[in-house]
């Protein structure tokens, strides 16, 4: 088959998953609506009742804030991996989301009346982060698993302060479990449009620059001579990396591992065309956000499971996978 085909039908694939189990998504739960109540729904809005109730003021939102997270986190993993030469980079591996959560923590806390700022917040949190362990990576010469370890440090003391400002200001109006584990309850349009205003922002940004990707992965050196601006391109990306893990941590809380996990499967699935990946990565996100809400949302019913829980038993094993897979800075087999 046609290689372009061959990639049209895996995305044509993809798109028709995403829209089933979102589609999935707004009918089961805590309360199973039938199908016929959910195309009244979605397609009458004159009728009035309380699974329409339901399904408009808390299923779609939410099936709307998980594919949201899923294109902005995993897009963001790819720009990291990207701008570092690292398959291990991801926002939440290397302190990016916790740069972003930290910065929408001292805005609860300290500021709870400028909630309007937490997505900007959040982004230059993230942005802080992103650029200190870039410089890390850029000015040593270690190997890529030591620069993801010294991530992990950033990420750790950034996690210690969060935990100093909670226990310090424990009547501090936020959810602290759903803040540090990564949820999607509660979520409502007006909790998402800024977010998604930004990601859509990004996203055509990154459109733009798509002849630029494949040309960055060449090299510093054989960039610059093919007349590409190397670090004006790469601080660019990490600027897009920092927004989209910042606009979703601001209403996610610390949602991790989806742009560790899901970049790595879409390269085995499209490969490392980054013209190709990164579209591919987007969606795919979105398909393993909102399917790991639902198994959360349904599994113990009931009671729910935090979609950053389901994410953290995806995520952790497979993370050690890529650790091991590692040597010497050096990957293996299509890590």
């Amino acid at each position: 088959m046609n290689p372009t085909k061959s990639y049209v039908m895996k995305y044509m694939i993809l798109v028709a998953a995403l829209i089933l189990i979102s589609f999935l998504a707004i009918c089961v739960g805590s309360v199973s609506i039938p199908l016929s109540d959910v195309f009244y729904a979605i397609f009458d809005r004159d009728v009035l009742s309380v699974n329409q109730l339901i399904i408009h003021s808390v299923r779609i939102p939410r099936v709307l804030g998980a594919a949201l997270a899923g294109v902005g986190l995993s897009v963001s993993g790819v720009l990291l991996q990207l701008v570092m030469n690292n398959s291990l980079a991801a926002p939440n591996i290397i302190g990016v989301n916790s740069g972003a959560g930290l910065a929408v923590l001292c805005v609860l806390v300290f500021y709870p009346s400028y909630y309007y700022a937490i997505p900007f917040s959040a982004f230059f949190g993230a942005l802080i982060a992103s650029l200190f362990v870039y410089l890390i990576a850029h000015t040593s010469s270690v190997s890529k698993v030591t620069v993801v370890l010294a991530g992990v440090a950033v990420s750790s003391l950034l996690n210690a302060v969060i935990n100093a400002i909670l226990l310090f200001f424990p009547n501090a109006s936020i959810d602290v479990s759903s803040f540090m584990y990564g949820s999607l309850s509660g979520l409502t349009y007006s909790s998402i449009s800024l977010p998604a205003l930004l990601v859509i922002m990004i996203i055509i940004l990154l459109f733009f620059l798509r002849n630029t990707y494949n040309i960055l992965q060449l090299g510093d050196s054989l960039a610059r001579s093919l007349g590409l601006r190397v670090n004006a391109i790469r601080f660019i990306l990490i600027l897009c990396s920092a927004m989209l893990a910042g606009s979703i941590v601001s209403y996610t809380g610390l949602l991790g591992f989806v742009g560790l996990i899901v970049p790595h499967i879409a390269r085995r699935i499209v490969g490392y065309d980054a013209k190709r990946l990164i579209p591919f990565t987007a969606i795919l996100g979105a398909f393993v956000v909102v399917a790991s809400d639902l198994i959360g949302r349904i599994l113990f019913i009931p009671y729910e499971i935090p979609v950053g829980i389901i994410m953290s038993f995806l995520g952790s094993p497979y993370f050690i996978y890529l650790l091991i897979r590692c040597r010497g800075g050096k990957t293996h087999a299509d890590v």
